[in-house]
């Protein structure tokens, strides 16, 4: 019988404490908090999280709430009243933000540069130290994530935004496109859902986690999607991704193109546009694992990417400097029927399908969509001889009748120097879907075989 017996104490014990939290212990400190938020009671939310955070200083989901609650008020104080001019004050801290927790992230297993480095340190300082004079005090980036990341949880979860105002549902897209950034699958198709009914929305697409690909990808599927651009942006985002990982095993020792123009010519660099620069392309969680594995066998590896979108074709350059090679390399594609394909360049009977420099990139220049001309170009410095005023004693310059002698003074004359232009040369191709045939040829007669255009 007592085994009985024992076992039935032990279920009453349990039972008691079920009832004692579910029903008697009442809301614990963070339930009112959240529940004060709900009614938009912002005054009394950050006076609460003050007041637990002064009691424990660790708490890291009152931290969390807190950032949420200062931005809250912050945009009542300053009349924010629109989900476009919400997004707007927030998009470039949330990009700012995205950039640091990768650049930490690189910086812990000593992949960034000294200069890179030190420009961390600086904005994560900076970026810390403005929270911290809002109560919210964090001891490096690795707790700001661990913040954000909760944020973003219990955001979603428990803050009742989806049908508030405008910019509560600008906040509420705000944490669904973070939950997704931190591996939440559900929460990217909720913010492709919202966007469906906000297109204000869309811009947040940029910060989802790597599940969110396979739900854009099924959207272009659709001729008559709303999101257009931003989602053919990304779906080649991660397309190439993929082709860069093939790349990088036929060049290990590849290196950032831009990166290292800045480093022989700055004027050269200015010319090379790019949308995601060295390492850029690699924030991401599609890619970022592999590119750590990477940077083990080559710490300086890098590689920059230009996506331009056009009616009846899309072009995607990367661009890179091959140390191995001593030459720059870069190749063009096309993005067409959701798919990336190299492009082939056809002249005089031979095919390219990427092209060398030693001095700098062959960089796209322009694309003429009505006749679908690709015009590609080389720049090299060139010396050109300019002309400035400058001052210049003349012992005789005026003759004093009176003294019977000259009496200097200053003339301005015009002096030669020399400075480094820039020229270009270039050629013209039809292009139809991945093929590219060769139609003319611009610019510079006179270069040197090494200035010329290289294919493979």
């Amino acid at each position: 019988m007592k085994p009985k017996i024992y076992l039935l104490i032990i279920a009453v014990i349990i039972l008691f404490f079920t009832v004692y939290f579910l029903f008697l212990k009442g809301d614990s400190e963070i339930e009112k908090v959240i529940k004060s938020l709900n009614a938009q009671n912002y005054e009394m939310a950050v006076a609460k999280l003050k007041e637990l955070l002064y009691e424990d200083e660790e708490n890291n989901e009152a931290k969390a709430l807190l950032l949420y609650a200062q931005v809250r008020k912050t945009f009542d104080e300053e009349g924010v009243k629109t989900f476009k001019k919400a997004l707007n004050i927030a998009l470039p801290n949330l990009i700012k933000i995205r950039n640091l927790i990768y650049q930490n992230k690189l910086n812990e297993v000593g992949y960034l540069n000294k200069k890179d480095k030190e420009q961390f340190l600086r904005d994560s300082k900076d970026y810390r130290q403005q929270l911290a004079k809002h109560g919210i005090t964090t001891q490096d980036m690795n707790e700001l994530e661990e913040l954000l990341k909760n944020l973003c949880q219990i955001g979603v979860s428990n803050l009742k935004l989806s049908q508030g105002d405008e910019v509560d549902q600008t906040l509420y897209a705000i944490l669904l496109a973070g939950n997704s950034f931190f591996g939440n699958k559900e929460s990217g198709t909720n913010l492709l859902k919202l966007a469906k009914l906000n297109e204000d929305a869309v811009p947040l697409f940029v910060f989802c986690g790597e599940e969110f690909n396979n739900d854009l990808q099924k959207e272009l599927e659709n001729d008559e999607t709303l999101f257009g651009d931003i989602a053919k942006h990304l779906v080649i985002k991660f397309l190439v991704q993929n082709e860069i990982k093939k790349l990088f095993n036929e060049y290990p020792k590849m290196q950032s193109a831009k990166d290292n123009l800045s480093e022989t010519n700055y004027s050269l660099s200015s010319y090379l546009y790019v949308d995601y620069k060295n390492n850029q392309i690699f924030y991401d969680k599609n890619i970022f694992s592999s590119y750590l594995d990477i940077l083990e066998q080559n710490s300086k590896a890098g590689i920059d990417v230009k996506v331009n979108l056009y009616e009846n074709n899309n072009i995607v350059c990367l661009y890179f400097y091959d140390i191995k090679g001593k030459r720059y390399v870069s190749k063009f594609y096309s993005f067409l029927d959701n798919n990336l394909t190299s492009i082939d360049f056809n002249e005089t009977g031979s095919t390219k399908k990427e092209f060398f420099n030693e001095k700098s990139s062959v960089r796209f220049a322009s694309y003429n969509k009505e006749n679908s001309q690709i015009t590609i170009v080389t720049d090299k410095v060139i010396k050109k001889t300019g002309y400035r005023s400058e001052q210049r004693w003349n012992p005789q310059k005026y003759y004093s009748s009176y003294n019977r002698s000259y009496q200097g003074g200053y003339d301005y004359v015009n002096v030669p120097y020399e400075y480094d232009d820039i020229s270009n040369s270039g050629k013209i191709y039809l292009l139809n879907k991945d093929k590219a045939d060769f139609v003319s040829e611009y610019g510079n007669t006179n270069e040197t075989s090494e200035d010329k255009f290289m294919g493979d």
